[in-house]
């Protein structure tokens, strides 16, 4: 090794770190920014309710920050060396696991929305709807399953970053148009459509560049995968 002479890269993992850099700074704006602007809109009353409702919700959002965390770790190896089968059974655990989280975990907010929001205060349980909302539009983030961490860690981190300004511009745009009909519940229904819509973006994207299907929708084309297909792509396991 002493005698390789070393190479350096710095521009492109400079831009490729920029590009990481800003979207997680995006990712922590749209998570905590929503609080401050409807303390602006309407009320430090409402902007005390609608938090404490984002964090009940943002339960599912533990779960997508979880399976990112795994994803970085054991899908690229995967990916890359193609070793297909292994990639698709680790895909297939993490698909049952979010499942199960996202039926069981809408079940309990559903019916226990009133008493959750009750650990609050009696001024929070009037606004049940605004927590379920929010658990909808963290729960099918979820169920999206770790489409972002495949996205950027498969070298298409620069289409990342505009998916998530689009979510943070949406969900502002939505709390100007709702808030002032709706309150608070016109922020979470903001809040619910810009991840929606920013989700089935990222799943779209992650199919057409990976050949992957990340969401829990994998456990229904489940069967298709007994026949092996002729030839692998080149670009990864074609899911």
């Amino acid at each position: 090794m002493r005698g390789v002479p070393a190479t350096f890269e710095r521009e492109r993992w400079r831009a490729s770190g920029f590009r990481f850099w800003l979207s997680s700074i995006l990712e922590a704006a749209n998570q905590y920014f929503d609080v401050i602007l409807i303390y602006w809109m309407l009320d430090p009353v409402m902007a005390g309710i609608y938090f404490a409702a984002s964090r009940l919700a943002n339960v599912f959002a533990m779960l997508s920050a979880a399976l990112y965390t795994f994803a970085a770790r054991r899908l690229p190896s995967l990916y890359f060396s193609k070793q297909h089968d292994e990639f698709r059974h680790t895909l297939i655990l993490m698909a049952e696991v979010t499942a199960l989280c996202v039926v069981s975990g809408l079940f309990v907010i559903w019916v226990g929305a009133p008493y959750l929001l009750g650990l609050f205060g009696k001024h929070f349980v009037s606004q049940q709807w605004t927590l379920i909302v929010l658990a909808i539009g963290t729960a099918i983030q979820a169920a999206g399953g770790p489409a972002a961490a495949i996205i950027q860690l498969t070298g298409h981190e620069r289409a990342y970053v505009p998916v998530v300004a689009a979510n943070v511009v949406l969900r502002l745009i939505g709390f100007f148009a709702l808030i002032p009909w709706l309150g608070v519940l016109g922020a979470a229904i903001s809040a619910t459509v810009s991840l929606t819509l920013a989700t089935v973006a990222l799943n779209v994207m992650c199919r057409r560049w990976t050949g992957v299907d990340p969401s829990i929708l994998v456990l229904f084309r489940r069967p298709n995968w007994k026949t092996k297909p002729a030839a692998a792509p080149a670009t990864g396991p074609k899911v």
